[in-house]
């Protein structure tokens, strides 16, 4: 994690990160810790407000894990002409450099295999006690991928969240 973040964040001091995307992944640097996703949702934000003041409308705004990291996307649209579009275009991309990108970039650099796998490992126990409490039947040696099966399969009260949410798990990937 640490290389890469070093990189991105020369990067976005280079290529006109602002201060706020250049401040947390330097404090992600600092504390050791990957960038969090509260910390990327607020960058995500401040792109999408950047991209709102250009005059486009915002819509289709959702959450999504990718590649087991969770992302948020969205679109955009709403310009009269060719010409007027196509520089509003590259006004919405400066808007995602300048508050996101860097941020973004690190978020999917890491973690590494070796990262995922020892939290998994960490958080698994958790996760089957969770399982079990909930009445769902799951095996001590349940790979990860069975356990989210499990938790999202599993039966249960339409107000009662699922395990993975309940724990926190969605900042492990």
């Amino acid at each position: 994690m640490h290389e890469s973040y070093v990189e991105l964040l020369e990067d976005a001091v280079a290529y006109g990160g602002s201060d706020q995307q250049i401040a947390v992944i330097d404090a992600a640097i600092e504390r050791g810790t990957p960038i969090t996703f509260e910390e990327y949702k607020q960058a995500k934000q401040r792109e999408m407000d950047c991209i709102a003041a250009l005059g486009f409308r915002i819509s289709a705004v959702h959450e999504e894990v990718v590649y087991g990291v969770r992302e948020i996307s969205y679109l955009f649209g709403g310009f009269k002409s060719e010409a007027e579009g196509d520089a509003l275009l590259d006004g919405a991309t400066a808007c995602e450099e300048t508050h996101a990108l860097y941020i973004h970039l690190a978020r999917q650099s890491t973690p590494t295999q070796e990262e995922r796998d020892a939290a998994r490992a960490e958080r698994t126990p958790a996760f089957i006690e969770c399982l079990r409490e909930d009445g769902a039947h799951v095996a001590d040696t349940a790979s990860w991928e069975d356990l989210l099966t499990a938790d999202h399969e599993h039966t249960r009260a339409p107000d009662d969240r699922m395990c993975f949410d309940r724990l926190g798990l969605i900042e492990v990937p």
